[in-house]
């Protein structure tokens, strides 16, 4: 157009796309007669049309995309009515911020309503129009926006209505974030009452919830894709479907906010092996579900992850993070699969002071604690102890704490620290050098200790260890080949109760001991 010209749109007129692309640029600007509203079509999925020129104010006119094509938005534009994009994409250009009014989108307050078409960022700017008023609107068909690589944040309330579901979606390689919610206030957008999906085929994209129904009205879904994470700043209300790893590896579920997260009372359902990699603590006190398709559930990160719900994923819990804890709040926290330590000082934790008893087999690859600084009741695994091949370190924190394993231990020997009561009630056999040490208590029913190639008890703080029997009478046996025997020193007292069979006898040599027994 000319330098001159104004290009104007009669009344019920139509823009249409003629040919696959087609630009409009120069002028004085793109108007309308009698304040209709602007009709741009687009055909074709690869048609396309790019306006520079200004579209110009006239009343309260909108701005209509039509068309399975493509609708770029360049210009600095006077549009003060609604966008409807029903069908295809409309790209934007913009500067907006939270400080920001004008843009290639328009002026003034107004609705961006998604109506089957899709929103996409063609600039590198955080999208967060706080200042004009813009709202987004998602009617029954839906609508998808595109991050095409930069931030999208709404932070008023009910910034995000409707009722059709909202899919948020990444097309550039550059992975980026969906920041929904303020720190500063509680804003919730519970006029949507749709569901909302997680989708990047190309660069990542991380769906950051600061406040509790910042992704809509409680008790709706969250579906988190590939490559794609789920950032808990605060209590959420709403159902989450999630798998993978998340983005580059680094987690489906974090929390980055300092106070930590809490997805809390509704349902979380893993759709693959999923792992949790934390900055700051987080809490899943909704059940955590996989419909029995034995998918894993992985911990890392070096923050408190308290599993509070009644779960029943069943591949198994793997906990990879060293030195950190995992917190366990209800009987069914651990799902139905089998606990695997690797975390190197890992502490594990119930909550309060109450008792747990958990039916999961636990299987030691490094060192453990038990209870420290957190939970002072009783915990009981109805399942097996595999000791990964090695001589375990077992520290119980609370003098008066027993943890106990009623199924067979097996695969290694133990180190037992601390100051509270270790006790296997379920047989099975150690081998390898045992200790008890520090003050601590190991009560061993029914177990075969004929792989025992020396027992230390006491050495340092007076120590117990308790021979029992099992739940079926079978007494802890030991072999004939230990090849020494250290009960206490100088200065402490080391104590071994038996439950004896009928026949008892002890061989060899010793200074300093005396043996007594209650008939």
């Amino acid at each position: 157009m000319a330098a001159t010209q104004t290009l104007t749109i009669a009344s019920g007129g139509i823009l249409r796309a003629g040919g696959s692309t087609s630009t409009i640029s120069g002028g004085t600007g793109i108007t309308t007669t009698s304040g209709g509203d602007y009709v741009i079509r687009t055909d074709l999925a690869g048609d396309a049309i790019t306006i520079f020129t200004p579209l110009v104010a006239s009343g309260t006119n909108a701005l209509v995309k039509t068309g399975a094509g493509t609708l770029n938005l360049q210009g600095s534009n006077g549009l003060t009515g609604g966008i409807y994009v029903n069908q295809g994409t409309l790209t934007f250009n913009t500067n907006y911020s939270s400080s920001d009014t004008t843009g290639s989108l328009g002026t003034g307050a107004k609705n961006i309503t998604l109506n089957g078409g899709t929103l996409k960022n063609a600039s590198a700017n955080t999208f967060n129009p706080t200042a004009t008023g813009l709202k987004i609107v998602v009617n029954t068909a839906g609508g998808v926006i595109d991050l095409n690589g930069a931030q999208f944040q709404l932070d008023d309330a009910n910034q995000l209505t409707g009722a059709g579901n909202l899919t948020f979606t990444n097309t550039s390689a550059t992975a980026n974030t969906v920041l929904l919610g303020n720190a500063t206030g509680p804003v919730n957008h519970t006029s949507f009452t749709g569901n909302m999906f997680i989708t990047a085929p190309s660069g990542g994209v991380t769906l950051k919830l600061v406040t509790a129904n910042a992704a809509g009205v409680s008790g709706n879904t969250i579906v988190m894709g590939s490559n794609s994470a789920l950032d808990l700043q605060a209590t959420i209300n709403n159902n989450v479907v999630i798998g993978g790893t998340g983005i580059a590896g680094a987690g489906a579920i974090i929390s980055s906010a300092t106070g930590g997260g809490v997805a809390s009372g509704y349902t979380i359902t893993l759709t693959s092996n999923t792992l949790i990699n934390q900055a700051n603590s987080l809490t899943l006190s909704g059940s955590i579900v996989d419909n029995g398709a034995g998918y894993v559930l992985t911990k890392n990160g070096a923050s408190w992850l308290n599993l509070a719900g009644a779960n029943t994923y069943s591949g198994g819990t793997i906990w990879n993070s060293a030195s950190s804890q995992l917190a366990i709040s209800n009987n069914q926290g651990l799902g139905t699969g089998a606990l695997v330590v690797d975390g190197t000082g890992a502490n594990f934790v119930g909550t309060g002071s109450g008792s747990w008893l958990f039916n999961n087999s636990v299987i030691l690859n490094t060192d453990i604690i038990f209870g420290a600084g957190v939970h002072s009741g009783n915990v009981a695994f109805q399942g097996s102890l595999n000791l990964d091949a090695a001589t375990r370190g077992v520290n119980v924190y609370w003098p008066t704490q027993t943890y106990t394993f009623n199924g067979p231990v097996s695969n290694g020997s133990l180190n037992v620290t601390g100051r509270g009561t270790f006790a296997l009630a379920g047989g099975g056999s150690l081998s390898g050098p045992l200790t008890v040490a520090a003050g601590s208590t190991l009560s061993l029913g029914g177990v075969n200790l004929a792989g025992v190639t020396t027992l230390s008890v006491g050495t340092s703080v007076s120590s117990t260890l308790n021979l029992t029997a099992d739940a079926v009478g079978t007494l802890a046996t030991f072999g004939t080949n230990v090849g020494s025997m250290t009960l206490g020193s100088a200065t402490s007292q080391a104590g071994i109760g038996l439950q004896l069979g009928s026949t008892f006898s002890i061989t060899g040599t010793g200074t300093g001991y005396a043996a007594t027994t209650n008939d």
